[in-house]
């Protein structure tokens, strides 16, 4: 039996050449068992991993690799890291691994509470190997005590030589253990759950494709230059404000890069499921150092992982509770932010923001983003909208309006705006229409006056599908290959998004979702092309990491925050009547808005049946006007 490689090998470039020598040199230790994991950068809210090690005899690691020079380093102690050459500190090693260890046992811990897996989060052993240099020559640089003591609990060159030598240094380590208490007997190799370790390891996704990351990084140097003006170290507070596409995310993004890189601890919280999975894909993509880290969460991911056992009925206890959990155990480590950034801001409530505070250092700098009018969902009685947390940081914040539209293609961005503004007063929307195309609003009137609008024309339509779910089907498979076409042809990457209403006994009498035909449509349509097809309506892949080619189907109460390059819009009829039914739902302009200003080249409105309602009606006249104008000119 050999050495077990569960991930693609490090390549030899720049950014990962130690990584890449590390393996190499593991590679080529003859009789060294085990199972290896190199740079694993994929689970959910766990900062990347140079190399988890599991020896049958040995147990289970966690190790940062520092692949650096001696005479590199220009200063290192019990708490300083730092390169020649490099003005700033880079995050300490000791402390990078220990990061990456809780973050893998909070990952395990909520696999085990979701999937009510009967086992426990294994023992995870952690250090720091550096592969260029000898203990010996370590220790004559670094002859402190407490360092001295420290190389003891760390892996050198001379580990590398042999399988024997590796497995003689691992053994070491039992004994200096770089955290934590020594490891017991019975964990000295396999133990409960490590399998369920290997098993969440060994879920890699496949590796991001070029047309992703040239998508991702088309509305980045406007988003950088807003990120730049807000470095580190200074206790920020910013709102950013502004409709559908005009880079709100983005830009928190390109703060917490801007931060991370500079060393900071970077929270991004997002409302929903399905927004953070999609940060956790950027990020992944375009974080560039490890001097820092950045934790996403959606909201109720962020809660769970906070040693507090909450529930939905919890809601109004929930900041009490985690607050109860910390006092309880006040010398358990907590990871303390730098950074907090903040989506969907008018969607949460005041407690979401008093548990964020409690994980703030006190200086900490706070970047929030306020899309008026997409909420979505209502508050509960008592409860105002925007939370008073929000209201006040709004009075002591730098406020940024948001002008240019990044994401909306010019036909999309104005019918959603206006059914925004206008809805259902058709007159008015006409005369706020005539003043967008002419290009003469007076410049006090609303934030997108100043965008600069894109200039495809043929980016939106309304397709009329059949009612029956045999022929709608049909119907769907012919618009989703059109749509793929749309795809090749516009280079604004492969993705497509389909948008249905979830299926729910509350739905109107004789009406019925398109799911189960979307659903079919889409999973032969993704065979027939050779793409990933992934249906986040259904719960467990909600946390699922997109790829940049794919087909998602997502229902119309998860969609806000998202974008696509090409989306098919479906169910309008149902999403007006569950808007118009009440039961405490926003009013159908916000649900409207935000279904309507997802696609960043191509949209696609597909009405089935007979269906004529208002918001129909409206969009269909919105259509027409514009299209009317295109002509003229």
């Amino acid at each position: 039996m050999s050495l077990i490689v569960n991930t693609p090998l490090p390549k030899d470039e720049p950014k990962y050449h130690g990584e890449y020598y590390l393996a190499q040199k593991l590679l080529g230790l003859a009789d060294l068992e085990g199972d290896v994991w190199f740079n694993i950068d994929y689970l959910p809210n766990v900062t990347e991993i140079d190399l988890a090690y599991f020896g049958a005899g040995l147990g289970l690691f966690i190790i940062e690799c520092k692949a650096v020079r001696l005479d590199d380093i220009d200063a290192y102690d019990m708490r300083i890291f730092k390169l020649k050459g490099n003005s700033d500190e880079r995050q300490h090693p000791v402390a990078q691994v220990h990061h990456a260890s809780i973050k893998v046992r909070e990952h395990i811990e909520r696999i085990i509470k979701q999937d009510r897996v009967k086992t426990r989060v294994p023992f995870i052993q952690t250090t720091v190997i550096w592969p260029y240099i000898k203990r010996s020559d370590w220790n004559d640089r670094f002859s402190e005590g407490n360092i001295r003591l420290q190389s003891k609990s760390m892996l050198f060159a001379e580990d590398l030589s042999s399988a024997a030598s590796w497995e003689a240094a691992i053994r070491r380590l039992w004994d200096a253990p770089l955290h934590g208490t020594n490891p017991p007997q019975s964990v000295r190799g396999i133990h409960e759950g490590v399998e369920l370790f290997k098993e969440i390891a060994n879920t890699a996704p496949e590796e991001l494709v070029h047309a992703d990351s040239t998508e991702i990084l088309r509305s980045v140097k406007q988003s950088k230059e807003v990120a730049n003006s807000f470095p580190l170290a200074k206790a920020h507070k910013v709102i950013f404000l502004g409709p559908p596409g005009t880079g709100k995310t983005t830009i928190l993004r390109e703060i917490g890069l801007l931060h991370a890189n500079s060393g900071a601890a970077v929270l991004h919280i997002c409302f929903n499921k399905v927004l953070a999975a999609d940060q956790r894909r950027e990020y992944r993509l375009l974080k560039t150092n490890d001097m820092g880290f950045i934790d996403v969460y959606d909201l109720w991911d962020f809660y769970s992982s906070r040693d507090a056992k909450i529930a939905l009925s919890d809601k109004g206890k929930i900041a009490e509770k985690v607050k109860s959990a910390i006092d309880a155990d006040p010398t358990k480590s907590r990871t303390r932010y730098d950074t907090i950034l903040i989506d969907e801001s008018q969607d949460l409530p005041q407690e979401a923001f008093e548990v964020f505070e409690l994980f703030a250092r006190p200086n900490a700098a706070w970047f929030v983003a306020y899309g008026a009018g997409q909420e979505i969902y209502n508050f509960g009685e008592g409860e105002s909208n925007p939370c008073e947390w929000v209201k006040n940081f709004k009075h002591v914040a730098e406020q940024k309006a948001l002008r240019r539209s990044f994401r909306n293609s010019t036909r999309a961005f104005l019918i959603g705006q206006t059914f925004w503004e206008n809805y259902p007063n058709i007159s008015k929307s006409e005369a706020w229409l005539q003043s967008k195309l002419n290009k003469d609003s007076p410049p006090d009137n609303a934030f997108e006056l100043d965008l600069q609008l894109p200039t495809t024309k043929n980016d939106f339509r309304i397709s009329y599908l059949p009612k029956e779910s045999g022929a709608l089907e049909e119907a769907l498979k012919t618009l989703l290959i059109e749509l793929y076409e749309d795809a090749l042809r516009a280079n604004r990457g492969k993705d497509i998004m389909v948008v249905v209403a979830s299926n729910s006994r509350n739905l109107p009498k004789n009406t019925y979702s398109s799911y189960d035909s979307a659903i079919s449509a889409c999973t032969s349509v993704a065979k027939s092309l050779g793409i990933e097809f992934l249906d986040v309506v259904v719960r467990e892949n909600r946390r699922n990491l997109p790829s940049g080619e794919q087909l998602r189907l997502v229902n119309h109460q998860q969609v806000r925050g998202l974008s696509a390059s090409h989306v098919l819009l479906l169910d309008f009829d149902l999403l007006e009547a569950w808007c118009d039914a009440g039961n405490g739902h926003p009013p159908i302009k916000n649900a409207g808005y935000v279904a309507l200003s997802r696609s960043k080249a191509s949209t696609i409105l597909g009405i089935r049946g007979q269906y004529q309602g208002n918001a129909e009606a409206f969009v269909k006249k919105t259509l027409d006007q514009i299209r009317l104008d295109e002509m003229g000119k």
